[in-house]
């Protein structure tokens, strides 16, 4: 049996208490590893956060915004989104492939495929959805070039 030389006594048990103890440590010194601070505005390239240990609002930059061109903040899409939200409701209820898709999705994978001179697009709920279905089919197709 090998033994965790990491840990005092070479439990399992005690290197995720001292990983739990070196955690708290990083989070008293404010480096933000156990929970994140709220935004306290749109989540755009910058947003406002309230930070837990000063207790003021600060200015950030989001290194994992989504919202390379200032979507979440761009007056015209905020508008379309209440319009939508008042006619459709908050969210499908679940997942498209169990309640199916609104015709806003529809027309915006209609809109996709013309500007990029495709048949056809796709859309996903998320990069993991989209990576997931390029495995998928990339495992499940032949390759032109197999023999």
């Amino acid at each position: 049996m090998a033994v965790n030389k990491t840990s005092k006594d070479g439990s399992i048990l005690s290197k995720v208490a001292e990983f739990q103890q070196e955690l708290s440590q990083h989070e008293a010194a404010g480096l933000n590893s156990m929970k994140k601070h709220p935004h306290v505005s749109a989540c755009d390239r910058e947003c406002l956060i309230y930070n837990r240990h000063t207790k003021k609002t600060e200015k950030v930059v989001v290194f994992g915004s989504n919202s390379y061109l200032g979507a979440t903040i761009f007056p015209e899409a905020i508008e379309k989104a209440i319009e939508a939200t008042k006619e459709f409701g908050i969210g499908s209820g679940s997942v498209p492939l169990l309640t199916g898709t609104t015709i806003y999705h529809t027309k915006l994978e209609k809109l996709i495929a013309e500007k990029t001179g495709f048949d056809d697009a796709m859309l996903f709920s998320s990069g993991l959805h989209c990576q997931s279905w390029c495995y998928c089919r990339t495992l499940a197709t032949e390759p032109p070039y197999h023999s």
